[in-house]
């Protein structure tokens, strides 16, 4: 497995997904943040020097998180923004995340399940939403279904009243 940037990090947890591609951004820093980071990118780009026709330099995982960290304003109170809580302000060098565990972990297992743990944030997220849209339908439907329960006493209130002034006309 290779190290996975903030960047790539900040995305899975920002940005809704629908049919496992990413979507619109959860809220407009987010999207300000990602922006930032990608014009930082370009920054550092053209400030390489050139190299051999065909080929380009391309920065480390330490170089990106680096740029990363710029763009959010590094750590605050022990954590970094848009990173969730497991990446602690100490000095991060790779995309994995710093455990107090045994240091003999395969990074390949540390990262797919730090890809997993991600995921199934994002799912929950939108689980939630989904339920919060549900009980607010659910709330309406009732609603409706009260304005029309009266509707039906109303009208069997009626034609009671008619069909007795139907027999009092009849008598």
């Amino acid at each position: 497995g290779r190290a996975v940037s903030f960047d790539e990090v900040f995305e899975e947890l920002h940005r809704f997904k629908r049919d496992g591609k990413l979507g619109a951004w959860v809220e407009p820093r987010a999207e300000a943040t990602h922006v930032g980071f990608k014009r930082r990118v370009e920054e550092w780009y053209q400030s390489q020097p050139a190299s051999e026709v065909g080929s380009s330099t391309q920065p480390t995982v330490e170089e990106v998180n680096s740029l990363f960290l710029e763009e959010v304003g590094g750590p605050k109170k022990g954590r970094t923004y848009g990173l969730g809580s497991q990446y602690s302000s100490g000095p991060v060098k790779s995309g994995l995340r710093p455990t107090p565990c045994s240091s003999s972990q395969d990074p390949e297992v540390v990262d797919a399940l730090q890809r997993k743990v991600a995921m199934l944030e994002e799912q929950r997220a939108s689980d939630r939403e989904q339920m919060r849209l549900l009980q607010e339908e659910r709330a309406s439907d009732r609603a409706q279904l009260s304005q029309l329960m009266n509707l039906v006493k109303d009208l069997a209130s009626k034609r009671r009243s008619n069909r007795e002034s139907d027999s009092d006309e009849t008598d």
